[in-house]
Formats: structure tokens, C-alpha cells, sequence
């Protein structure tokens, strides 16, 4: 039987977020793992990928996004899909909207540079 690799969307404004994709890949590799990468810049792109692939088990969703905010986008995530786990990310930390999200009901709250291997 074929282990199906694990499908990450990354949302997040900016144009290259390769340190995600790069730390993301190198700690499954460690693990003799591997995923797949998604990225989108928008939360309209992310709604819309999240429709078209089914597949996608965890979404990396920036604070700040042109369209939405990150913490408006986890509520939509988690109504249309409420089994995805969701990495909120955020260049600043603040303390509601941290609860804020718990509440919502994200798995992780980091803030840039987030310490992916402590994930």
C-alpha cells in the first residue's frame, strides 16, 4: 500500500515564502518523509484551492492578507473543512488574537520565524 505524502497550503502575502517550504521539507526528509507544497497569496486563492483539492490536511495561514485577515479566513477554513489543521502565523505577537484563534481552533500559533521543528 502507497503512504499518500501529506498536502500543505501555504497562504501568505508574500511572493516567495520559500523558508516555509524549504523548513517544512527538510524536517519530513529528516523523518524519511515526504509532502507537498501548495502556496496561494490570497485568502480568495486559498478558499478556491481548498474547494478544488480535497487532499490538503494542514493550511499555514499568514496574520496579514490583502484580501482578508488571516484570523477571518481560519473561521472560514474550519467551517467548510473542520478536520484540517490550520498554523497561524503572525510577524507580531499579540495575546487576543491568539486566544482569538485558539478559540477558532488553529493548532499552532507562531511567530515569524516560526520554529518549525518545535512543531
Amino acid at each position: 500500500m502507497t503512504k499518500i505524502a501529506p498536502v500543505f497550503l501555504i497562504v501568505d502575502k508574500e511572493e516567495q515564502p520559500e523558508n516555509v517550504i524549504n523548513n517544512f521539507s527538510a524536517y519530513f526528509h529528516k523523518k524519511n518523509q515526504s509532502i507537498h507544497c501548495l502556496q496561494v497569496h490570497t485568502a480568495a486563492e486559498c478558499l478556491k484551492m481548498m474547494m478544488t483539492h480535497k487532499n490538503i490536511g494542514v493550511v499555514v495561514v499568514d496574520e496579514n492578507l490583502p484580501d482578508l485577515s488571516g484570523l477571518t479566513l481560519v473561521t472560514l477554513l474550519k467551517r467548510m473543512k473542520p478536520e484540517v489543521e490550520i498554523i497561524f502565523t503572525t510577524a507580531c505577537h499579540d495575546p487576543q488574537k491568539e486566544i482569538d484563534a485558539r478559540l477558532v481552533g488553529i493548532l499552532y500559533y507562531g511567530v515569524k520565524p516560526v520554529d518549525w521543528p518545535l512543531l
